[in-house]
Parts: C-alpha cells; sequence; structure tokens
C-alpha cells in the first residue's frame, strides 16, 4: 500500500519527488539480503577471472606463434642469402660489365672534352694571329694614304 502512494506521489511531480524516489530505491534494495549480494559479488569476481585467465592465455598461444613464425621465416632468409643464385652471379657480373663501360665513357668524355679545347685554343691562337696581320695591314695601309696626301699636297703646290 505504501509503494502505491509513492509511485502515486510520483506520477503527480510533487516537490517531494526526489525523496519518494530514493525512498523507493532503499525500500526496493532491502529487499535484497546481504548473501544474495555477496553471491552475486562473487560469481561477477569468478567470471571475470575466467575471461582474464581465458584471454591470457590466447595471447600467450598467439605470442608464441608469432615468435615460432619469425624464428621460421629469419631462417629461411639466412638460408636463401647464404646460398649463391645463378641470377646472382649474373646481376654481379652485369653490373661489373656496366661499371667498365661507364668508366671507358667517362675517358671518352675527357678526351672530346681535351680535344676540343685543344680545338679551342688552336683557333684562338689562329684568330690572334689574324688580328695582329689585319692591323698590321690597316696600320700600312694608313700610312700609305697619309704620304699619298702629304705627296698630292706637295704636288698641287709646287708643281704648277
Amino acid at each position: 500500500m505504501l509503494a502505491r502512494q509513492q509511485l502515486s506521489l510520483l506520477n503527480q511531480q510533487t516537490p517531494l519527488y526526489l525523496d519518494v524516489k530514493v525512498l523507493c530505491f532503499l525500500y526496493h534494495m532491502t529487499k535484497f539480503n546481504t548473501k544474495d549480494i555477496q553471491n552475486a559479488a562473487s560469481d561477477a569476481v569468478r567470471a571475470i577471472s575466467d575471461a582474464a585467465l581465458k584471454a591470457t592465455t590466447v595471447i600467450a598461444q598467439a605470442a608464441e606463434t608469432a615468435a615460432k613464425v619469425v624464428a621460421n621465416n629469419a631462417e629461411i632468409q639466412a638460408k636463401i642469402a647464404a646460398t649463391p643464385s645463378a641470377q646472382s652471379v649474373s646481376d654481379h657480373d652485369l653490373i661489373v660489365k656496366l661499371d667498365t663501360k661507364v668508366d671507358a665513357l667517362k675517358d671518352d668524355i675527357k678526351l672530346l672534352n681535351d680535344g676540343a679545347n685543344t680545338r679551342q685554343l688552336d683557333h684562338e691562337v689562329r684568330i690572334k694571329s689574324l688580328e695582329s696581320t689585319t692591323t698590321k695591314l690597316y696600320a700600312y695601309g694608313a700610312s700609305l694614304v697619309f704620304a699619298a696626301g702629304v705627296i698630292q699636297f706637295f704636288l698641287a703646290k709646287f708643281w704648277k
């Protein structure tokens, strides 16, 4: 009967709403005895510990399997690395051949570059000699023109 009165008070939304709700909760809690609560708590602890034990077992098994796989892969990789294959030998030979050809190309480029430099120097020497010859010709030509001018002046002045 008291519980119905409390529910009717809850439905009416009176200022005692919170206090009535707390009283209802306490009333329902008193229905359980401490033995039931202890049993429920011990069951919960047992369930949690069983789950934790199973989880650690599964994790340990997974770690052991992973360690075996890693060790096996490392062993296989070591065997592969230790045995020379025909391809690795031919790759090495190919690299040596390419290295030799690249060195030969470097030497050829140096020779071409040296030849080009030599030709350029030859051209510079030839151009300098031509320039000096041209300068001499201009000087002689200018001297001849001046001399012709002087001769013309004297002829015009004294030859009449």
